[in-house]
């Protein structure tokens, strides 16, 4: 499809011809952009017909803002307005990263944010797979200034997508450490861009990421037992009769 619109509009930049993965894709697009902002779009999600109007009007006029995005949800609550994501990053460095740490789980329209190029470039990490390499772009981004949401516009988010997934948790582990400390290399990302703040802001970071790392540990543990009991304990219980 894209190649044949490529017909109709030369300045489509194709992408690679097989999938390579989240973290290299969004390097290989950004790598393309010659643009003033950036904006990755998934592949199940769906953007309102003002979402790129209203958050680059936004920066336009508001110089100090290095991303701004709009309302998120997931698809099955587009309805819902209570469940409707619209927190915005601001404040002082320390404050931004804490915000965005206690909000990472519900932080999928900052990733989807519009966003200065020439910051978003500053990143270094591009290319790398982890568990949270999305959310280390959004702390980098956050850490170099406030992120805005508007009133208007909506991302609409599907819900099948890879990070919705049981196996999310093994097939983003690429350390030992990870088996007990599942945000490892994200916690450690994290800290490094706390070099300016106070010794009182670099504790309570640290215990947030701490709580982070045994969530997450809690969540796999019950994952894994799940997927025991599904494929070998329930079978037996069904043939014996005690369950449906």
């Amino acid at each position: 499809m894209s190649r044949l619109c490529g017909k109709r509009l030369p300045r489509t930049i194709y992408p690679p011809k097989k999938n390579i993965g989240a973290s290299p894709n969004f390097k290989y697009a950004l790598n393309q952009a010659r643009t003033q902002y950036f904006t990755w779009v998934a592949a199940d999600d769906v953007r309102s017909s003002n979402f790129l109007e209203v958050n680059i009007n936004f920066l336009e006029t508001n110089p100090e803002f290095i991303a701004s995005t709009s309302p998120n949800c997931f698809i099955s609550d587009v309805d819902r307005t209570d469940y409707h994501i619209n927190f915005s990053i601001t404040g002082s460095e320390a404050q931004r990263i804490i915000k965005l740490l206690n909000c990472c789980w519900q932080s999928h329209g900052i990733f989807y944010s519009v966003i200065r190029t020439s910051h978003l470039r500053t990143y270094e990490g591009f290319g790398e797979y982890f568990l949270g390499f999305d959310w280390a772009i959004d702390l980098h981004i956050a850490s170099r200034g406030p992120i805005n949401r508007t009133r208007n516009g909506l991302i609409i988010l599907g819900e099948h997508g890879a990070s919705n997934r049981s196996s999310i948790w093994q097939s983003s582990r690429q350390k030992k450490i990870e088996l007990v400390l599942p945000f490892y290399q994200f916690s450690r990302f994290t800290l490094m861009h706390t070099k300016n703040l106070s010794l009182a802001e670099k504790t309570k970071i640290f215990f947030i990421l701490l709580h982070l790392n045994i969530t997450a540990l809690k969540q796999i543990i019950w994952t894994e037992v799940a997927i025991i009991y599904n494929k070998y304990i329930r079978p037996i219980l069904v043939y014996l009769g005690l369950k449906k």
